[in-house]
């Protein structure tokens, strides 16, 4: 387990985090071309979960159904593209510490390889967002203070973390929901402002630029954020970064 870093290291670690979010970027302009014809539908999705299950709903359905999806369908087929075909990408994966679970982790990219960083991963969790408050409050209560509050990374040093928004309202029961990603963005920044001291906030939500000389969709990908933390526990700055995926189109009703 990786437990400490000094500097050179960290720049290693750092830079496959870096080819990971250009791997969730990338993915995610292949998922809008695929998408184009035949989106994600809320029924279908809804009707799966009974047949699977035979009866019964969970709170993150379609969250969880969408996450899954990204994960089998692309993160793991295009992972090569990005220099990281030494790590396992899963989703829904359990989170200990000492021994106990205390989390279930939406995406967890780990370092599978025998090196001197066997063991390292990074956790990227997964939120439906829109311009509604309830949704603003989950992404940071039940998202960002997973990392901040050390519900996860609990025994490591790892410092670096994300979070995917999945941007999009369901448009037949509310049909006035629909607010260009900008203005989401500008919403979430003002409820990171109002939960700073919650958040532990060091510096607030700010664009980050991602940039990549062979695909060009991920250079000119617009909605990369980064904001900065203090953990809970043990003092030492997170660095979360946001990428707000625009679904309105995606997933339908």
């Amino acid at each position: 387990m990786l437990t400490g870093m000094n500097a050179e290291e960290f720049e290693d670690i750092e830079y496959y985090f870096e080819q990971s979010l250009k791997l969730i970027v990338f993915v995610y302009e292949q998922i809008k071309r695929d998408k184009v014809q035949k989106p994600y539908s809320r029924r279908s999705i809804h009707e799966s979960i009974l047949r699977v299950r035979q009866g019964g709903k969970s709170h993150n359905e379609i969250e969880d159904h969408l996450r899954a999806d990204m994960v089998s369908g692309y993160l793991k087929k295009s992972r090569h593209l990005f220099s990281l075909g030494d790590f396992s990408i899963q989703s829904g994966v359990e989170e200990f510490k000492k021994n106990v679970k205390i989390g279930i982790v939406d995406i967890k990219f780990e370092l599978t390889s025998a090196n001197k960083w066997d063991g390292a991963y990074f956790i990227f969790e997964c939120k439906r967002l829109n311009k509604y408050s309830d949704s603003l409050k989950s992404y940071i209560e039940e998202g960002m203070m997973r990392f901040v509050g050390e519900q996860y990374y609990p025994e490591t040093f790892m410092n670096l973390a994300g979070m995917i928004a999945f941007v999009e309202v369901d448009l037949e029961a509310k049909p006035d929901g629909y607010l260009a990603i900008e203005q989401v963005a500008k919403l979430l920044q003002q409820k990171i402002i109002d939960y700073q001291d919650a958040l532990r906030t060091r510096i607030h939500l700010h664009s980050y630029r991602l940039t990549d000389k062979k695909y060009r969709e991920i250079s000119d990908f617009k909605y990369s954020y980064l904001s900065k933390h203090e953990r809970s526990e043990d003092n030492r700055e997170i660095s979360i970064h946001h990428l707000l995926l625009d679904y309105y189109n995606i997933l339908v009703p």
